[in-house]
């Protein structure tokens, strides 16, 4: 197809031109680039009649008693998910607030809620190393009887402290969580990483970017 249109501009160039000759030059590659884009690009519109019978049962899903799905993340912090509903899949949520505030360790924390009821979660960490987001996670499941701090310190733990440790570290690996450490990751990296998550476990329910500059 794009030979075909080429060829057309090349004899359109040999004969003389001509202000008919140019215009009918420009529409025919127009239309030539708008098949083109039909055949790698098809459309994404939809007409609202054919979503209205999935979204009607999903809304019977939805309220099913007690084997009702859900049809939001929940943040895990209740008040929150009561005044937002949680996070609707499908949907973009961008968290924003000043530097060294927790904006992180909160991500983190929804992170780890979304994955212990059962949902695939991905976390792209472009501040922090998989080793910190890791010693956070096992202080959420430990807590309160290891403190944060403890785990980053030297020398800092009890014989008090190992088993909660333990049993929150068994606790972590059952978690479908992803952990994406690299600082200079890219959205086709990104893109490429989800889709071999969603590969190995089917879908993939929340993802979290930390941080969008």
């Amino acid at each position: 197809m794009i030979q075909t249109a080429l060829q057309m501009a090349r004899e359109a160039m040999d004969a003389p031109l001509t202000e008919t000759t140019a215009t009918s030059v420009i529409e025919m590659g127009q239309q030539k680039l708008l098949e083109l884009r039909q055949l790698t690009m098809p459309c994404q519109m939809k007409l609202m009649a054919d979503i209205i019978p999935d979204v009607y049962a999903e809304i019977e899903l939805a309220n099913n008693g007690e084997d009702a799905i859900e049809v939001n993340v929940p943040t895990g912090f209740y008040d929150l998910d009561s005044v937002i509903g949680g996070m609707p899949f499908g949907s973009l949520t961008v968290v924003g607030g000043r530097g060294g505030i927790g904006k992180s360790t909160w991500a983190l924390d929804i992170g780890i809620r979304a994955a212990a009821s059962g949902l695939t979660t991905a976390y792209f960490a472009l501040e922090m190393s998989a080793s910190q987001m890791v010693k956070k996670t096992l202080s959420r499941l430990a807590a309160p009887h290891v403190p944060a701090d403890l785990l980053f310190k030297r020398n800092a733990l009890r014989e008090s402290h190992w088993n909660p440790l333990a049993q929150a570290c068994a606790e972590a690996m059952a978690l479908p969580f992803w952990l994406n450490d690299n600082p200079v990751i890219t959205t086709s990296q990104i893109k490429g990483d989800l889709q071999d998550i969603q590969a190995r476990c089917g879908s993939v329910s929340l993802v979290i970017v930390d941080y969008v500059d």
